[in-house]
């Protein structure tokens, strides 16, 4: 009995697995023909979660190291990304989509990201349908406890929010181009970005809240380098996290706030203050205390160094015509490697060489096109001779045309300065009692003669006197 209930055991796990790797490997739908698997990894090493984050909207960063730009639509638009079930559509927001420098920065809401574990989705891309289905509204990346987000991807205008709650800033700042995710808020120190009041961003006393950003400014913090900063407020405890990891953490409360909220400075001035003077990119405000491996993954999944990486991955390009374009990108990836470490002395021994390349092609062309013209005209001359040789008295030695056209039958075209008909001069010259080596004009070698053979008056030869 223990061993038919082992048995069942064991054959209802395999049909369970099946059914996984069965739901993972199936193509979602057939008018998107490529994708590519992305693994988001929080175990040791990568992200290091040692507790579920719950709901979080995590970043893929595409290039052209991970991503086949050339397959999907120039802006994007046929981007969809699915889970591992091999059904469920993840909601999604473009920040920003650049094909010709092969840059993205995309937002995916996952609906649980565990602890300690591996977890897979797909994207899909490569539709070229006219009538494709329009995807998921941007703002559904956001769960509804995020009361703002700003990319800061706007240029020279007020930052605008990318959730649905429409809290665009009043005011503008200098744009950041080298950011942390794209473009970011540069503040001088003149004037704070103002962002009104409004239902979402009112909160009580004592009220649960989180705010998040990337900065960076001077001193106390390392100056120059971008740092995440997050602030919990949950009950009578305030805590601060910088780069994922709590840094303080002291008793109080937030108070009530029902007023504009200001970015890089105080609404009124105060004495002892100081604007903010640094750069500012993915500010957000949650209206929820944010659990620490939340702030964790954020910190870690939306950086651009090595451990980003690690946490979140782009698998191999699947689909139509995927070998051709794999071969091709790693071709090129080398090349582009090869062309970014490449020092400067490097670069003038690849331009010498370009330039006998130039060189080296020049010459054999030119030979090329003038042993063709010698082909040619051999075969030409072949062709009349076989004609001619058996009655060389169409030739008169003393007509200099007659014998360069073998008595007419070649065209003059043939007979011109690059002699493509290189046996006529040589024959002309030979019949005229010429040298090889002589040419028209020139004096016969003294003690020869010419002389013509009995029984034809026009037929010449050349003897040498007694």
């Amino acid at each position: 009995m223990t061993n038919h209930s082992s048995i069942i055991l064991l054959g209802g796990l395999a049909i369970a697995l099946g059914g996984v790797l069965q739901a993972e490997d199936a193509w979602w739908n057939p008018a998107w023909t490529q994708r590519q698997k992305i693994t988001l990894d929080t175990g040791t090493g990568a992200a290091a979660l040692s507790e579920s984050a719950g709901s979080a909207t995590v970043l893929v960063r595409l290039s052209d190291g991970n991503f086949q730009f050339a397959g999907a639509r120039e802006d994007g638009s046929d981007l969809r990304f699915i889970a591992a079930d091999g059904k469920t559509v993840l909601a999604h927001q473009i920040e920003r989509y650049d094909n010709l420098l092969n840059e993205a920065f995309v937002w995916v809401r996952l609906p649980e990201v565990k602890p300690v574990a591996k977890e897979s989705f797909h994207v899909y891309f490569g539709n070229a349908d006219a009538a494709m289905p329009a995807p998921n509204k941007p703002a559904e990346a956001f769960d509804a406890d995020t009361a703002l987000v700003y990319h800061f991807a706007e240029r020279a205008s007020a930052p605008v929010d990318a959730t649905a709650n429409g809290n665009n800033a009043a005011g503008s700042g200098a744009t950041a181009g080298d950011s942390i995710i794209g473009s970011g808020l540069r503040l001088l120190g003149s004037a704070p970005i103002s962002i009104p009041d409004s239902k979402s961003l009112e909160w009580k006393s004592g009220q649960a809240l989180t705010i998040a950003a990337w900065i960076k400014p001077g001193a106390p913090l390392a100056a120059g380098t971008w740092s995440h900063l997050a602030l919990v407020a949950e009950g009578k405890t305030l805590r601060l996290f910088l780069n994922g990891m709590p840094y303080a953490s002291i008793d109080g409360q937030l108070p009530a706030l029902s007023t504009p909220i200001m970015l890089g400075g105080l609404a009124t001035e105060a004495s002892g203050t100081s604007l903010f003077t640094g750069d500012l990119d993915e500010f957000s405000i949650s209206a929820i205390a944010r659990s620490t491996a939340w702030i964790q993954l954020a910190a870690v999944n939306q950086g651009n160094n090595e451990a980003a990486q690690r946490v979140l991955s782009l698998g191999t390009l699947e689909g139509e015509g995927t070998e051709e374009q794999s071969k091709f990108m790693e071709h090129l990836s080398l090349f582009r490697d090869i062309a970014g470490n490449m020092m400067f002395d490097g670069w003038i021994a690849v331009g010498i060489c370009a330039v006998m390349i130039v060189i080296g092609w020049t010459v054999a062309i030119r030979k090329f096109i003038y042993l063709n013209s010698i082909e040619k005209g051999t075969k030409v001359f072949l062709k009349r001779w076989q004609s001619l040789s058996t009655d060389l008295t169409a030739l008169d030695p003393d007509d200099t045309s007659s014998v360069s056209s073998l008595g007419g039958q070649i065209d003059p075209a043939d007979q011109g300065p690059d002699r493509k008909v290189p046996v006529v001069p040589y024959l002309s010259d030979r019949i005229r009692g010429n040298p090889p080596s002589s040419r028209q004009g020139q004096q016969p070698r003294p003690g020869t003669r010419r002389s013509f053979h009995p029984g034809h008056p026009r037929q010449p030869r050349c003897r040498a006197r007694p």
